[in-house]
C-alpha cells in the first residue's frame, strides 16, 4: 500500500481513504437496461407528476436489517480481532467500535430497482390494495441521476461471505496504516483511521442485504449522508410510522427517453388501468424517441402482468 500523499494540516497526518477491491469487482459491468422500480398508485403518480424518485432512508426499507447488517458484521469481525490483539491494537479497535455504533442511524437513503418487471414477490408487496406498477427506467437516466446527486447506482450483495470479506479488507487497511503512523500520536491516528473506516462502511454497507431477498436481484441508487434540514428531505405516511426520504430529480426538465415501459401488476381492471396510465403519460409529456402515426409523440409501452395473482 502506498503512502497517502495528502496531509491534513490540522493533525499533520495523511488523509486516509480506504476502498474495497472485492466490492468493486462485484460491481463490474453495466447495469441492466431497463431497471424496474416497483411502486403503488400514489408512488406512480408522485414520480410522474413531480419528476422525482423518493430515496427511502435505508433503516426504513422492507429488509429490517438494512444497514444494520454491515454494522453488525463489522462488530463481529472487530471482536474476533480483539481476542488476538495487543494493547495498542485494542485502542484502535475501540475507536472503530465507537464510530460504527454512532452511525447506526445515519441518514443514507436508497431507491430500489429490479431487472424483472413481473415478479410475484414484488406484486405481493405492492399490490395489497389491488394496485401495483413496475416502472422501467433507462439505465443511462439512472446513472445520470446518481452522478448529479453524488450517489451510486450499484447491485446489492447478498452473499454473507463476500460481505465479511469486504469488511475485513477495509479493516486490514486500517491496521496496516495504524502500524505505519501511530508511533508518536497513537490516539490521534486511531481516531483518524476510525473515521476513514466509518466513511467507507457507510458507502458500501447500504448495498449489503440478507440472502432471503436474493430473488429480487436488486440494484439501487444510494445517496451520500444527508441531513434532515436539507430542502430535498421529506416524510411520508407509512403503514406503522412516518418514513423519511430524500428526493432525487429523475425527470431533469424532460421525460423524453427516461422511461421505457410500465408493467401493471395484477388488478381487477387491467384494461382500464392501462388506458389511464397511457393518458397520464400523454398528459405529462412522458415520451420516447419513437413517433406515432400522428403528430403526437410516442409514450412508453404499458403492459399487463401475466401472473394470475389476486389480492382483491
Amino acid at each position: 500500500m502506498d503512502e497517502p500523499d495528502e496531509i491534513d494540516p490540522a493533525s499533520n497526518l495523511p488523509v486516509f481513504e480506504f476502498s474495497s477491491a472485492i466490492f468493486e469487482e462485484l460491481q463490474k459491468g453495466s447495469p441492466p437496461d431497463p431497471l424496474y422500480h416497483y411502486t403503488g398508485q400514489e408512488g406512480l403518480l408522485g414520480i410522474i407528476t413531480d419528476g422525482e424518485l423518493r430515496a427511502t432512508k435505508v433503516q426504513y426499507m422492507n429488509d429490517s436489517t438494512e444497514f444494520g447488517r454491515a454494522i453488525n458484521l463489522a462488530r463481529q469481525e472487530i471482536d474476533k480481532r480483539i481476542q488476538n490483539s495487543n494493547d495498542r491494537d485494542r485502542g484502535l479497535f475501540a475507536s472503530l467500535t465507537k464510530n460504527i455504533t454512532r452511525i447506526a442511524n445515519i441518514n443514507v437513503c436508497s431507491v430500489s430497482f429490479c431487472r424483472n418487471p413481473d415478479l410475484l414477490s414484488q406484486w405481493r408487496g405492492y399490490s395489497g390494495s389491488g394496485v401495483g406498477y413496475a416502472i422501467g427506467f433507462c439505465s443511462a437516466a439512472l446513472l445520470e441521476v446518481a452522478h448529479d446527486n453524488n450517489c451510486r447506482l450499484g447491485r446489492c450483495i447478498y452473499d454473507e461471505l463476500a460481505q465479511v470479506k469486504i469488511v475485513n479488507e477495509l479493516m486490514d487497511q486500517v491496521v496496516y496504516q495504524a502500524a505505519r503512523h501511530r508511533a508518536s500520536h497513537a490516539y490521534t491516528v486511531n481516531v483518524t483511521l476510525a473515521s476513514a473506516f466509518e466513511k467507507e462502511l457507510i458507502k458500501l454497507g447500504a448495498f449489503f442485504k440478507d440472502a432471503a431477498f436474493s430473488e429480487e436481484d436488486e440494484w439501487r441508487i444510494v445517496t451520500d449522508v444527508k441531513f434532515y434540514k436539507e430542502k430535498s428531505f421529506g416524510f411520508r405516511a407509512g403503514k406503522s410510522m412516518l418514513v423519511p426520504f430524500y428526493k432525487l430529480d429523475v425527470m431533469a426538465k424532460s421525460w423524453k427517453n427516461k422511461i421505457t415501459d410500465v408493467m401493471i401488476g395484477p388488478c381487477p381492471h387491467p384494461d382500464l388501468s392501462r388506458d389511464a396510465i397511457a393518458g397520464l403519460f400523454i398528459n405529462q409529456w412522458v415520451t420516447t424517441d419513437g413517433w406515432a402515426s400522428t403528430v403526437v409523440s410516442q409514450h412508453p409501452e404499458v403492459r399487463i402482468s401475466k401472473i394470475p395473482y389476486r389480492s382483491w
